[in-house]
């Protein structure tokens, strides 16, 4: 892999500090367009899809991702948040993972997933011939369990959970490769285990709002001083 120096090519440093300053909230994915690399892709907390022209910085097309998102799952990383006593209103789910592929010469398909979520939102990008930039919703399928990464390839998308791994068709109506998944299941079956020894850590309270009880932290400040001062 070809080392990367941020001095050789400023135009990306540049780039990345717009793109970060544009989403309301962190930014998680960046990837270049498909069939057209002068075209990058970020999203992240805030809910959006956004398309760059890297080289002006121009913002060139965007939507709205909650728009497609179930409201439990909204819920259900709610209420996860909570659990790590991070004091935030989220209206949106963070992007976890997003992979891009090229269709042809003008299109490409975007596959999207969230975290706490067992949903695959999938998009395409159109290209006009006006250099305009369109990014349709086409579907969501539900998958076994939340994505720990996947990738296309060809037509079909490797999805990997704590299951194991799958295959999905994605031409046409998604649904799995039976005759390659089939192939797999030894593989599965020592993912499983493998996985149940596995930790799981959560990086949220890095990205949101941890909440502190500043009422009780200054009664503790108090007593430790009292404390001390008894023992003097």
């Amino acid at each position: 892999m070809e080392d990367f120096y941020w001095d050789t090519y400023p135009c990306y440093l540049m780039f990345w500090l717009l793109t970060i300053r544009r989403h309301e909230k962190f930014v998680t994915n960046i990837c270049e367009l498909p069939h057209n690399k002068k075209i990058m892709i970020s999203c992240g907390g805030d809910g959006f899809l956004k398309l760059w022209d890297y080289r002006s910085g121009k913002e060139v097309s965007s939507i709205k991702l909650s728009n497609n998102i179930p409201e439990n799952d909204i819920a259900r990383f709610t209420k996860h948040l909570q659990s790590c006593d991070l004091d935030e209103n989220v209206t949106e789910i963070p992007v976890k993972h997003l992979r891009a592929t090229k269709l042809n010469e003008t299109d490409s398909i975007l596959a999207i997933s969230l975290y706490y979520s067992n949903n695959i939102l999938m998009y395409k990008v159109c290209e006009t011939t006006q250099n305009q930039f369109n990014i349709t919703y086409i579907n969501a399928f539900d998958i076994e369990d939340e994505p720990l990464d996947f990738i296309f390839y060809k037509t079909n998308l490797w999805i990997l959970t704590n299951q194991g791994l799958n295959i999905y068709e994605t031409q046409g109506n998604i649904s799995q490769n039976d005759k390659l998944n089939c192939l797999l299941m030894k593989v599965n079956n020592s993912w499983k285990k493998l996985r149940s020894n596995v930790n799981e850590q959560s990086l949220f309270p890095i990205l949101y709002k941890r909440k502190y009880d500043n009422v009780q932290e200054y009664q503790d400040r108090k007593k430790s001083r009292l404390t001390k001062i008894s023992e003097t």
